[in-house]
């Protein structure tokens, strides 16, 4: 098994992807995986897999700043760049803290500014 780090990244490549998707995105995530964002909550993967399939067909990519790792947590910050319903790119600035266990993602914390987002979404 890889580093914490390398599934992490592994998580992300596979977000970027529109030939794999969810579906491969899906024995990443742990079944009771926890996330918490300033828009969204989940607890368990039904609950966050809803949230990625809304948020995936707007993904475009990751611009990663820098990446921290310690034991099974994982640190990262990046801009995620999105297609507004408008075309427009946005670049959404965000620090993402995840804790690995057992392979999986079992914790996902977002910190970001959510006021960009919203407007570009009419939230």
């Amino acid at each position: 098994m890889g580093s914490a780090r390398d599934l992490v990244n592994q998580f992300y490549e596979l977000s970027n992807s529109p030939q794999a998707g969810l579906a491969d995105m899906r024995p990443l995530i742990a079944a009771d995986i926890a996330f918490t964002g300033p828009l969204n909550h989940a607890s368990g993967a039904v609950e966050y897999s809803a949230i990625l399939e809304q948020l995936l067909p707007a993904h475009q990519g990751y611009r990663m700043h820098q990446q921290f790792e310690s034991g099974n947590q994982v640190c990262s910050i990046y801009d995620l760049l999105l297609t507004a319903p408008g075309g427009q790119t946005i670049a959404v600035p965000m620090v993402d803290w995840i804790v690995v266990r057992d392979g999986q993602v079992a914790a996902q914390t977002l910190f970001y500014d959510p006021r960009a987002f919203m407007q570009a979404f009419g939230i």
